[in-house]
C-alpha cells in the first residue's frame, strides 16, 4: 500500500535517461504559494495584453486567453516554472551543447530547461506526486465521511443491502449503476487507513453551538490520539481537518432532516 509521506529532505527525480534533478520537498503551503504565484502572473498577462489592445494596438501572435484551453495551458506553465525554481537545487546532465559543460543552476537556466518538452510535465508529475495523491486521499476521506455520518445512509442502509445480499455488498454496482460509498471511497493509503481508525475513535468527540449545532471534531483529542498510535502526524492531521468537513456536511443533513 502507497503512502503519503513525502521526503524530509532533498531527494533526487530521474527525468530522463541521465538527467536527474535534486529537489527540496513540496509541502501543502510551498504548494499554495506556487499555485497563487503563477494565478498573479497569469492575471498580470491578461492585464498587460488588455493594455496594449486598449491602445490600439494587436501584438503579434498574441495569446488568445478567453480560449479556456489556451489560459489553462499558460497557467500550467506558469505553476511548472514556480515550482521548479522555487525547488530545484541541483542537477545532472543537464550540459551546454555548444560548450559542453555542465550547466549551472539558476533560475534562468532552470526556466529554460523545464520549459523544453516533455522535462516540465515529467517534472511536475513527479515532483507534485505526494501533493497529487494527498489532494484524492483527502477527497476520498471526506466523502466516506460524508456517507458514514448521513442519518439516512452510512452502516444503517448498508446493513439492509447485508441482508438482501444485493452487489453492492459485495464491492460491485448496485441496482442505480453506483458502487456502495464504502467501496467508492475506501482508503486506499496508509495515512488513511489511520485517519479512518482515528474518525471512529473519535465519533463521539464533536464540538457544539449553545444550540447544539455539530462545528467540528475536538482536534485536541484527535491529536493525542494521533501521537498514542504513533501515527504520521502531519498527513494524517491534514486528513482529519477534511474528515472533518465531511462529518459536519452529513451531520448537517440531519439537523435539516429534524426540521423537516
Amino acid at each position: 500500500m502507497i503512502g503519503l509521506k513525502p521526503p524530509s529532505g532533498p531527494y533526487t527525480i530521474e527525468m530522463v535517461e541521465g538527467v536527474t534533478f535534486t529537489v527540496t520537498p513540496l509541502t501543502t503551503l510551498d504548494y499554495s504559494v506556487a499555485h497563487m504565484a503563477a494565478r498573479r502572473r497569469l492575471e498580470e498577462i491578461e492585464k498587460s495584453l488588455a493594455d496594449v489592445e486598449a491602445a490600439g494596438f494587436l501584438p503579434a501572435n498574441s495569446l488568445d486567453l478567453g480560449n479556456p484551453d489556451e489560459r489553462e495551458g499558460l497557467y500550467r506553465e506558469f505553476l511548472v516554472m514556480e515550482m521548479a525554481v522555487r525547488h530545484i537545487t541541483g542537477w545532472q546532465g543537464v550540459v551546454d551543447n555548444e560548450m559542453d559543460e555542465p550547466v549551472p543552476v539558476t533560475p534562468e537556466n532552470i526556466r529554460a530547461v523545464v520549459k523544453q518538452f516533455p522535462i516540465g510535465e515529467i517534472f511536475f508529475q513527479k515532483f507534485s506526486l505526494y501533493q497529487t495523491l494527498l489532494r484524492e486521499a483527502k477527497t476520498r476521506i471526506r466523502k466516506i465521511c460524508e456517507w458514514h455520518f448521513t442519518p439516512s445512509g452510512g452502516p444503517q442502509y448498508c446493513q439492509g443491502c447485508v441482508h438482501e445480499n444485493t452487489a453492492c455488498a459485495k464491492g460491485g454496482k448496485g441496482e442505480n449503476g453506483a458502487r456502495c460509498p464504502y467501496s467508492e471511497f475506501a482508503p486506499q493509503t496508509i495515512q488513511e487507513q489511520q485517519a479512518w481508525e482515528i474518525v471512529e475513535a473519535c465519533a463521539g468527540q464533536l464540538r457544539l453551538t449553545a444550540t447544539g449545532q455539530v462545528i467540528g471534531l475536538d482536534m485536541d483529542t484527535v491529536m493525542h490520539m494521533i501521537a498514542a498510535r504513533g501515527f504520521d502526524n502531519a498527513p494524517v492531521l491534514e486528513l482529519m481537518q477534511d474528515a472533518e468537513k465531511g462529518i459536519v456536511v452529513a451531520l448537517s443533513k440531519n439537523g435539516e432532516a429534524a426540521e423537516a
